[in-house]
């Protein structure tokens, strides 16, 4: 749910309006780069961390799991804040529109991602991805920031995108990636020519998230992106501990302004009940379906206090 902008340190963050608040669980949802998804977002701060590292020393990083497990969750409530910490810009792509090319969607998103967030872009060459990437400025006050181009459910260009497309965005991607450009332009008339900012390689980061099984089918863009398959994240389930933060953390948030339910506690009867119908035979908890389970003891806790002020907790796994 998205109402008014408004800014929090100095940053545009979508508001609740009129009254309407959030639920502390997604349920079939995705967390989102808000607020109240960050708060409301546990059990993947190992992750977070991890991706926060990899993402600051690398040009390039494929992201991949099986459906289910989070990933644009963990990129938009866990990674987007941590990133922008530090001095880096999040720039949510996708590449759902298999009318328009890459290019032009792909700069779509990064005005769009500027406009939200109030930074100042100032745009450079339009040649081609690399040049503008080179020669754009991204402003927030006085602070340069670095783009990171996140590419989300990113098998799209496998399953929408046709194949002129994809060569053409795999050329692109390869340019970015690549950390070999010369920074003095060709010789001519026996004379070096002085560097261009276009010339030199971007400081920019690129994030590729896609479902586990098309990450076979990146060999197709490997001739183009040859640092493709350097770094590489597996999102794995969430194991019993993590998945009991992320049940307990959210319910017990206190901000009557920012969530639709009052705070509220569960039994270890019910977390353990709870666990059992998640956890499959590996021993592993998917996200997707505990936040569903969650999302039901949430309203179910709305229902029984409304009009009492008493403490109440979950007692079964309902």
């Amino acid at each position: 749910m998205r109402g008014a902008d408004t800014r929090v340190d100095g940053r545009l963050l979508p508001q609740a309006t009129d009254g309407e608040l959030w639920d502390r669980y997604p349920g079939p949802l995705q967390f989102q780069d808000t607020e109240h998804s960050k708060r409301a977002f546990w059990g993947r701060e190992r992750e977070t961390e991890e991706l926060l590292h990899r993402v600051r020393a690398n040009r390039m990083l494929v992201l991949f799991g099986k459906s289910g497990l989070g990933k644009t969750s963990l990129l938009q409530a866990g990674l987007f804040p941590r990133l922008r910490d530090h001095g880096l810009l999040p720039i949510p792509i996708r590449l759902n529109d298999p009318d328009r090319a890459p290019f032009g969607t792909i700069i779509a998103a990064i005005r769009s991602a500027c406009e939200i967030r109030g930074i100042d872009l100032v745009e450079g060459s339009d040649a081609d991805l690399r040049q503008f990437c080179a020669t754009s400025d991204f402003w927030d006050g006085d602070l340069l920031l670095t783009p990171v181009l996140v590419f989300d459910q990113f098998e799209e260009i496998f399953t929408l995108q046709k194949d002129s497309a994809r060569r053409l965005l795999a050329t692109e991607l390869g340019k970015l990636a690549d950390r070999v450009v010369s920074a003095r332009a060709p010789k001519r008339g026996g004379k070096e020519e002085p560097t261009r900012r276009g010339d030199v390689s971007p400081n920019v980061r690129v994030i590729l998230s896609l479902r586990e099984e098309y990450v076979g089918a990146l060999e197709e863009l490997t001739v183009d992106i040859q640092a493709i398959f350097e770094q590489r994240f597996q999102l794995e389930p969430l194991d019993g501990k993590r998945a009991i933060e992320a049940i307990v953390k959210p319910a017990g948030q206190v901000d009557p302004e920012v969530f639709k339910s009052e705070p509220f506690t569960y039994r270890e009867k019910a977390l353990k009940e709870m666990i059992e119908v998640l956890t499959d035979a590996r021993g592993a908890v998917e996200p997707f379906q505990l936040q569903i389970i969650c999302l039901h003891a949430e309203r179910e806790m709305a229902k029984c206090r409304k009009g009492d002020s008493r403490a109440f907790e979950v007692n079964s796994a309902m």
